[in-house]
């Protein structure tokens, strides 16, 4: 695995609830996630709100306490990480959260987030960049029965664990509270507010790290798909845009950095299907598919 140097967020993502659509009063959850061999974060935090057309408070900020830490390295053993003295690349994830009272009817309102630095250790962005988060609430929209909203919910944390050469799959498994429909794109990591981080020499959007051209995104179910290269250390971080759209109206935008660290050295073999089983079974469940897979006893 890589070794890890200095500062040390590696991947964060900010969400939010409506707790009072008649007050506009709403929870902020922040998640950063730091290589724990760089330094400690801040605490508490503090989220800028800011830009609004609308009737909500704007010009504000909010702080947000620390709810819990815990560790959530990708490893069979975790003493071998970072975080437990190990040399394997370790991660913790800091929860934070706030609440405070916006209003209703938002234009274009900006709750962001800042901090230097971003972990050394990264290898697709240059370097000694800070991280930047935001997400855009747009609930001023007369079609809308109430005016507010509730951001995507992520089931899968914004951290990947894997193997260099393997075919590899993340969705974030998002679910939007409202039914709202959910666009995914790809975007650049950001350092401030419309400030795009470079990648590093010879990767883009289209090729955010080194995958022979196999990095896919589905734009409607956020899965993603890549090769990594065989035989290179990766650590890489990918931005990410998640657009919602209520009666075809955009009404909030969530930006999301995910890492994928990628191990070139590895013993450890992703499952493959073994084969498919097909059931037909009478109303209301009309057909199942099972799959069976084989997971090859390994150890990383």
């Amino acid at each position: 695995f890589l070794k890890s140097d200095a500062s040390h967020l590696v991947g964060a993502d900010l969400k939010y609830q409506c707790l009072n659509p008649s007050t506009g009063q709403y929870q902020f959850t922040l998640r950063l996630y730091r290589d724990c061999s760089g330094i400690l974060p801040a605490s508490p935090m503090v989220l800028t709100v800011s830009m609004n057309g609308g009737t909500c408070t704007s010009g504000t900020t909010l702080i947000l306490n620390l709810q819990s830490v815990s560790e959530v390295s990708q490893l069979c053993d975790l003493s071998s990480s970072t975080c437990n003295g190990g040399s394997n690349p370790g991660v913790l994830e800091y929860i934070y959260q706030g609440t405070i009272t916006i209003g209703t009817g938002c234009s274009n309102l900006i709750v962001s987030y800042s901090e230097c630095c971003r972990s050394n250790s990264i290898t697709n962005l240059q370097t000694n960049q800070s991280t930047y988060l935001e997400v855009v609430i747009n609930t001023n929209h007369p079609n809308f029965v109430q005016q507010s909203n509730n951001s995507p919910h992520f089931g899968n944390i914004p951290i990947l664990y894997t193997c260099a050469g393997q075919l590899t799959s993340y969705n974030h498994f998002a679910t939007d509270p409202d039914g709202d429909s959910l666009v995914y794109e790809i975007a650049n990591p950001q350092s401030g507010y419309n400030n795009n981080i470079a990648y590093t020499l010879g990767y883009s959007l289209n090729e955010p790290f080194c995958t022979n051209n196999t990095f896919t995104v589905d734009s409607t179910t956020g899965q993603i798909s890549f090769r990594a290269c065989s035989g290179i250390n990766q650590y890489t971080v990918i931005g990410f845009k998640i657009k919602e759209y209520r009666n075809g109206q955009l009404i909030s935008i969530t930006s999301r950095d995910i890492a994928f660290i990628i191990n070139a050295t590895c013993s450890n073999y992703n499952p493959q299907q073994d084969s498919v089983l097909s059931i037909n079974l009478s109303y209301p469940v009309q057909y199942i598919q099972l799959i069976i897979l084989i997971y090859p006893i390994q150890v990383l």
